[in-house]
């Protein structure tokens, strides 16, 4: 099923360090997937305005300029079905990504960059693209590429559920590139620690009723997206424990770990706190973040 963003751009932080090269390769056979062209943008972090650069200018003016065309020429060699438009911008890299994607299908960035992305950093640029971005944010680190690039077929999808509305859109996120790929759908849903502590004053019987009745409840919730999508091999976990760390392991081998950002309870999205920022930093796969007020 094509979604409303399908033709839309995807736009690629680039600056030529190692994890913007594998935030290329991701956008670029995510590309393919979606038949979508490629905005490649690199940030000239000058000081001075464009209207205002002079003669000492041109050295970096020139520099960033190649960086770019490297950029393109990559994407021309590696994937040359792909439209790629470059664009060289200035100011602050966090902002020119934000404002780039506002009709974007997907943001893509590295988890650390150089250059005009020399503060591209989890909980920096990053961070502020998550929170800010009006499309899905997909952040990939260098470590975690493993041989797994976005166009990749076959694999799963791992999507973390609360039960908030948020969380509804990142599901509805995983199924749709979990189509893309035929791909299986891996939902985690991890209790917190409050819950935890409580459980292990019930009886068993209390127990095995509270945890079927959390299966039920959020088997219900990937319901509509698997009715939506009944050759997609589906299946949800219960686990007690941190979120952060049941996600980053079930993402061991996943092709894209995705996360709703404005999740409330076991998950708290909402402000990017200790969980996303975890995951963010650790998980082994490229990490989607998805707005729930979409």
């Amino acid at each position: 099923m094509t979604d409303a963003r399908a033709l839309s751009p995807i736009v690629v932080g680039f600056d030529g360090s190692a994890d913007s090269m594998r935030a290329l390769d991701w956008a670029l056979a995510e590309a393919v997937l979606r038949n979508a062209p490629v905005d490649l943008c690199h940030v000239w972090n000058q000081p001075n305005s464009p209207g205002q650069l002079g003669r000492s200018d041109d050295a970096p003016r020139a520099s960033a300029q190649a960086v770019l065309a490297e950029g393109s020429r990559y994407a021309a060699e590696h994937t040359p079905s792909v439209q790629v438009r470059a664009h060289l911008s200035f100011g602050s890299a966090a902002h020119v990504l934000v404002l780039a994607a506002r009709d974007a299908a997907l943001l893509v960035v590295g988890g650390r960059g150089a250059s005009g992305f020399g503060n591209l950093q989890i909980g920096s640029v990053s961070a502020h693209v998550v929170r800010h971005a009006d499309c899905p944010v997909v952040v990939v680190r260098d470590i975690a590429v493993r041989g797994v690039c976005g166009g990749a077929h076959g694999g799963r999808i791992v999507v973390g559920i609360d039960g908030s509305a948020g969380c509804e859109t990142a599901v509805a996120f995983a199924f749709e590139e979990a189509a893309r790929r035929g791909a299986a759908v891996y939902a985690v849903h991890a209790f917190d620690q409050a819950s935890a502590q409580t459980t292990t004053y019930l009886e068993e019987t209390e127990l095995k009723r509270l945890r079927q009745d959390a299966q039920d409840a959020f088997s219900g919730l990937l319901t509509p997206q698997a009715d939506k999508y009944p050759d997609l091999a589906v299946s949800l976990q219960l686990v007690h424990g941190g979120p952060a760390p049941a996600l980053i392991e079930a993402s061991a081998d996943a092709a894209l770990l995705v996360l709703g950002s404005h999740g409330h309870g076991r998950f708290a999205m909402a402000r990017l706190g200790s969980t996303s920022h975890a995951v963010l930093h650790h998980a082994p796969c490229p990490v989607a973040v998805v707005r729930g007020d979409r």
